[in-house]
């Protein structure tokens, strides 16, 4: 007994995963999850390479959101066809039955909760990016159907040009990353609120020192990273919107003051009236101010109009390029839930006697009444169905087709098998026949044999 508990003792227990060690397997798996993705691509960037220069007049048509149709569009669901790209008018009916679920939350939350969310603001981010880690967010590559600025950087006569970008509220990535691949001449430089977001940013196997900086920043209390450097483009996606309103405009005006004349920004956020607000409503409690709500991870946003965008800019001194509210229509496949989304789209130039990029013009798309779009889908859906219902007869057919073959089949063989059974039986009553013949034969020999031997024994006697 003492030697079994002394070979026990000898037994080295396996080691507990420290806090470290855990954190750095994540990222190794996180790593090489991300590295998946981009194998999957396959010949992105050399896709990219192929497209002709930018024209100075930018038209998005309809069909240029096709990609945006695969990347963001769900499956067949529900006998359904793909729901496509589709981009509304806003009509006054639209904005009386939004405002009405809008009015109805009346209950907004008190001054101290206001003050905690925004004293823990940090914390909350943090904890954010710490519980969703990096296989919950994607890639963004819409910004070559929407930023020509940017694109225009790819046009040979600025391809041994070297470009700054700044992405303000970077996140974990998802748009420097894919934009570090897509244009070798464009460095760098991203900031966010969240310490968890920057630590992500420069633990993935997608982070190059030398082509991107990576710095937390507080874009309320804090000044620019004396590291960073004022760039030529400026991106600031669905960052705003998470800042108190109060403080918006300051925000804007540090951004404008910091820029690089002749730079150019682009701006994207939710706005009012989205379908994320009206749930908010709904839901009732999520209130901070008036169009301000505090999500269920304790995350706020803020939902602007065009025009509160638009004044915010001008008034810190840009140059309007384009500022316009999108709205775009999308239905769960699944459960036929209707959603209206709603952003803004801007972008604004600081001005400058010669200007970094020529003057790109709105990004135009064609606008479509929702009420004839719906009656074309559904149409289309119906067709679908009739399709798919015809597919189904005619896989149906096929299989009943297959399946009395089979029967047939089966009743030949068993018909052959009789066959084979009554042949075999035959055969062995024959053989019976045969061994009973053969035994009688052998038997009568026999009895020949012992008279003959009888016989020759009496003559021998005599």
């Amino acid at each position: 007994m003492e030697q079994v508990e002394k070979q026990e003792a000898q037994i080295q227990k396996p080691k507990k995963e420290t806090k470290e060690e855990r954190e750095q397997r994540e990222i190794q798996l996180q790593n090489e999850y991300v590295k998946q993705k981009y194998e999957k691509r396959g010949q992105h960037k050399q896709e990219q390479d192929k497209q002709q220069e930018t024209p100075k007049i930018w038209n998005v048509q309809e069909d240029q959101y096709k990609e945006k149709i695969r990347q963001e569009i769900g499956n067949n669901l529900n006998g359904k066809p793909k729901m496509p790209v589709i981009f509304f008018k806003w009509t006054e009916e639209h904005e009386k039955k939004a405002n009405s679920v809008i009015q109805q939350d009346e209950q907004v939350q008190e001054e101290e909760n206001y003050n905690k969310f925004e004293d823990t603001a940090h914390k909350q981010w943090d904890k954010f990016y710490k519980n969703h880690k990096l296989g919950f967010f994607h890639h963004r590559y819409y910004l070559r159907n929407e930023f020509p600025e940017l694109t225009s950087i790819k046009q040979e006569n600025r391809q041994n040009q070297t470009y700054i970008l700044t992405e303000l509220g970077c996140g974990v990535g998802d748009t420097i990353f894919p934009l570090k691949i897509e244009y070798p001449n464009l460095n760098l430089q991203a900031s966010d609120f969240s310490a968890k977001a920057v630590e992500w940013v420069k633990r993935s196997s997608e982070f190059d020192p030398e082509r991107v900086k990576a710095e937390v920043m507080d874009l309320v209390k804090d000044d620019f990273p004396k590291e960073f450097e004022p760039s030529d483009l400026v991106t600031l996606i669905f960052c705003l919107s998470a800042i108190s309103p109060e403080n918006q405009q300051n925000v804007i005006k540090k951004i404008y003051d910091w820029m690089k004349p002749g730079s150019v920004i682009y701006f994207r956020d939710y706005g009012r009236y989205d379908f994320s607000q009206l749930n908010f409503s709904r839901k009732k409690g999520r209130k901070l101010k008036d169009n301000f709500y505090v999500k269920h991870d304790g995350t706020r946003v803020y939902y602007a109009t065009e025009q509160e965008i638009r004044n915010y800019f001008l008034n810190a001194g840009f140059k309007e390029r384009e500022c316009k509210a999108h709205y775009r229509y999308l239905e769960n496949r699944k459960t036929g839930l209707e959603m209206y989304r709603v952003w803004i789209q801007a972008r604004f130039e600081k001005p400058a006697e010669n200007p970094i990029f020529d003057y790109y013009g709105p990004i135009h798309f064609e606008e479509h009444d929702l009420t004839e779009k719906k009656k074309e889908m559904e149409v289309q859906k119906q067709q679908f169905q009739q399709d798919q219902k015809n597919q189904s007869e005619k896989e149906s057919s096929i299989q009943e087709s297959q399946k009395q073959q089979i029967e047939k089949n089966e009743q030949l063989n068993q018909k052959e098998g009789k066959l084979d059974q009554k042949l075999i039986d035959k055969l062995e009553q024959k053989l019976q026949k045969n061994d009973k013949l053969l035994e009688e034969q052998i038997n009568e020999n026999a009895t020949n044999n012992g008279n003959s031997e009888t016989q020759n024994q009496q003559k021998d006697q005599n």
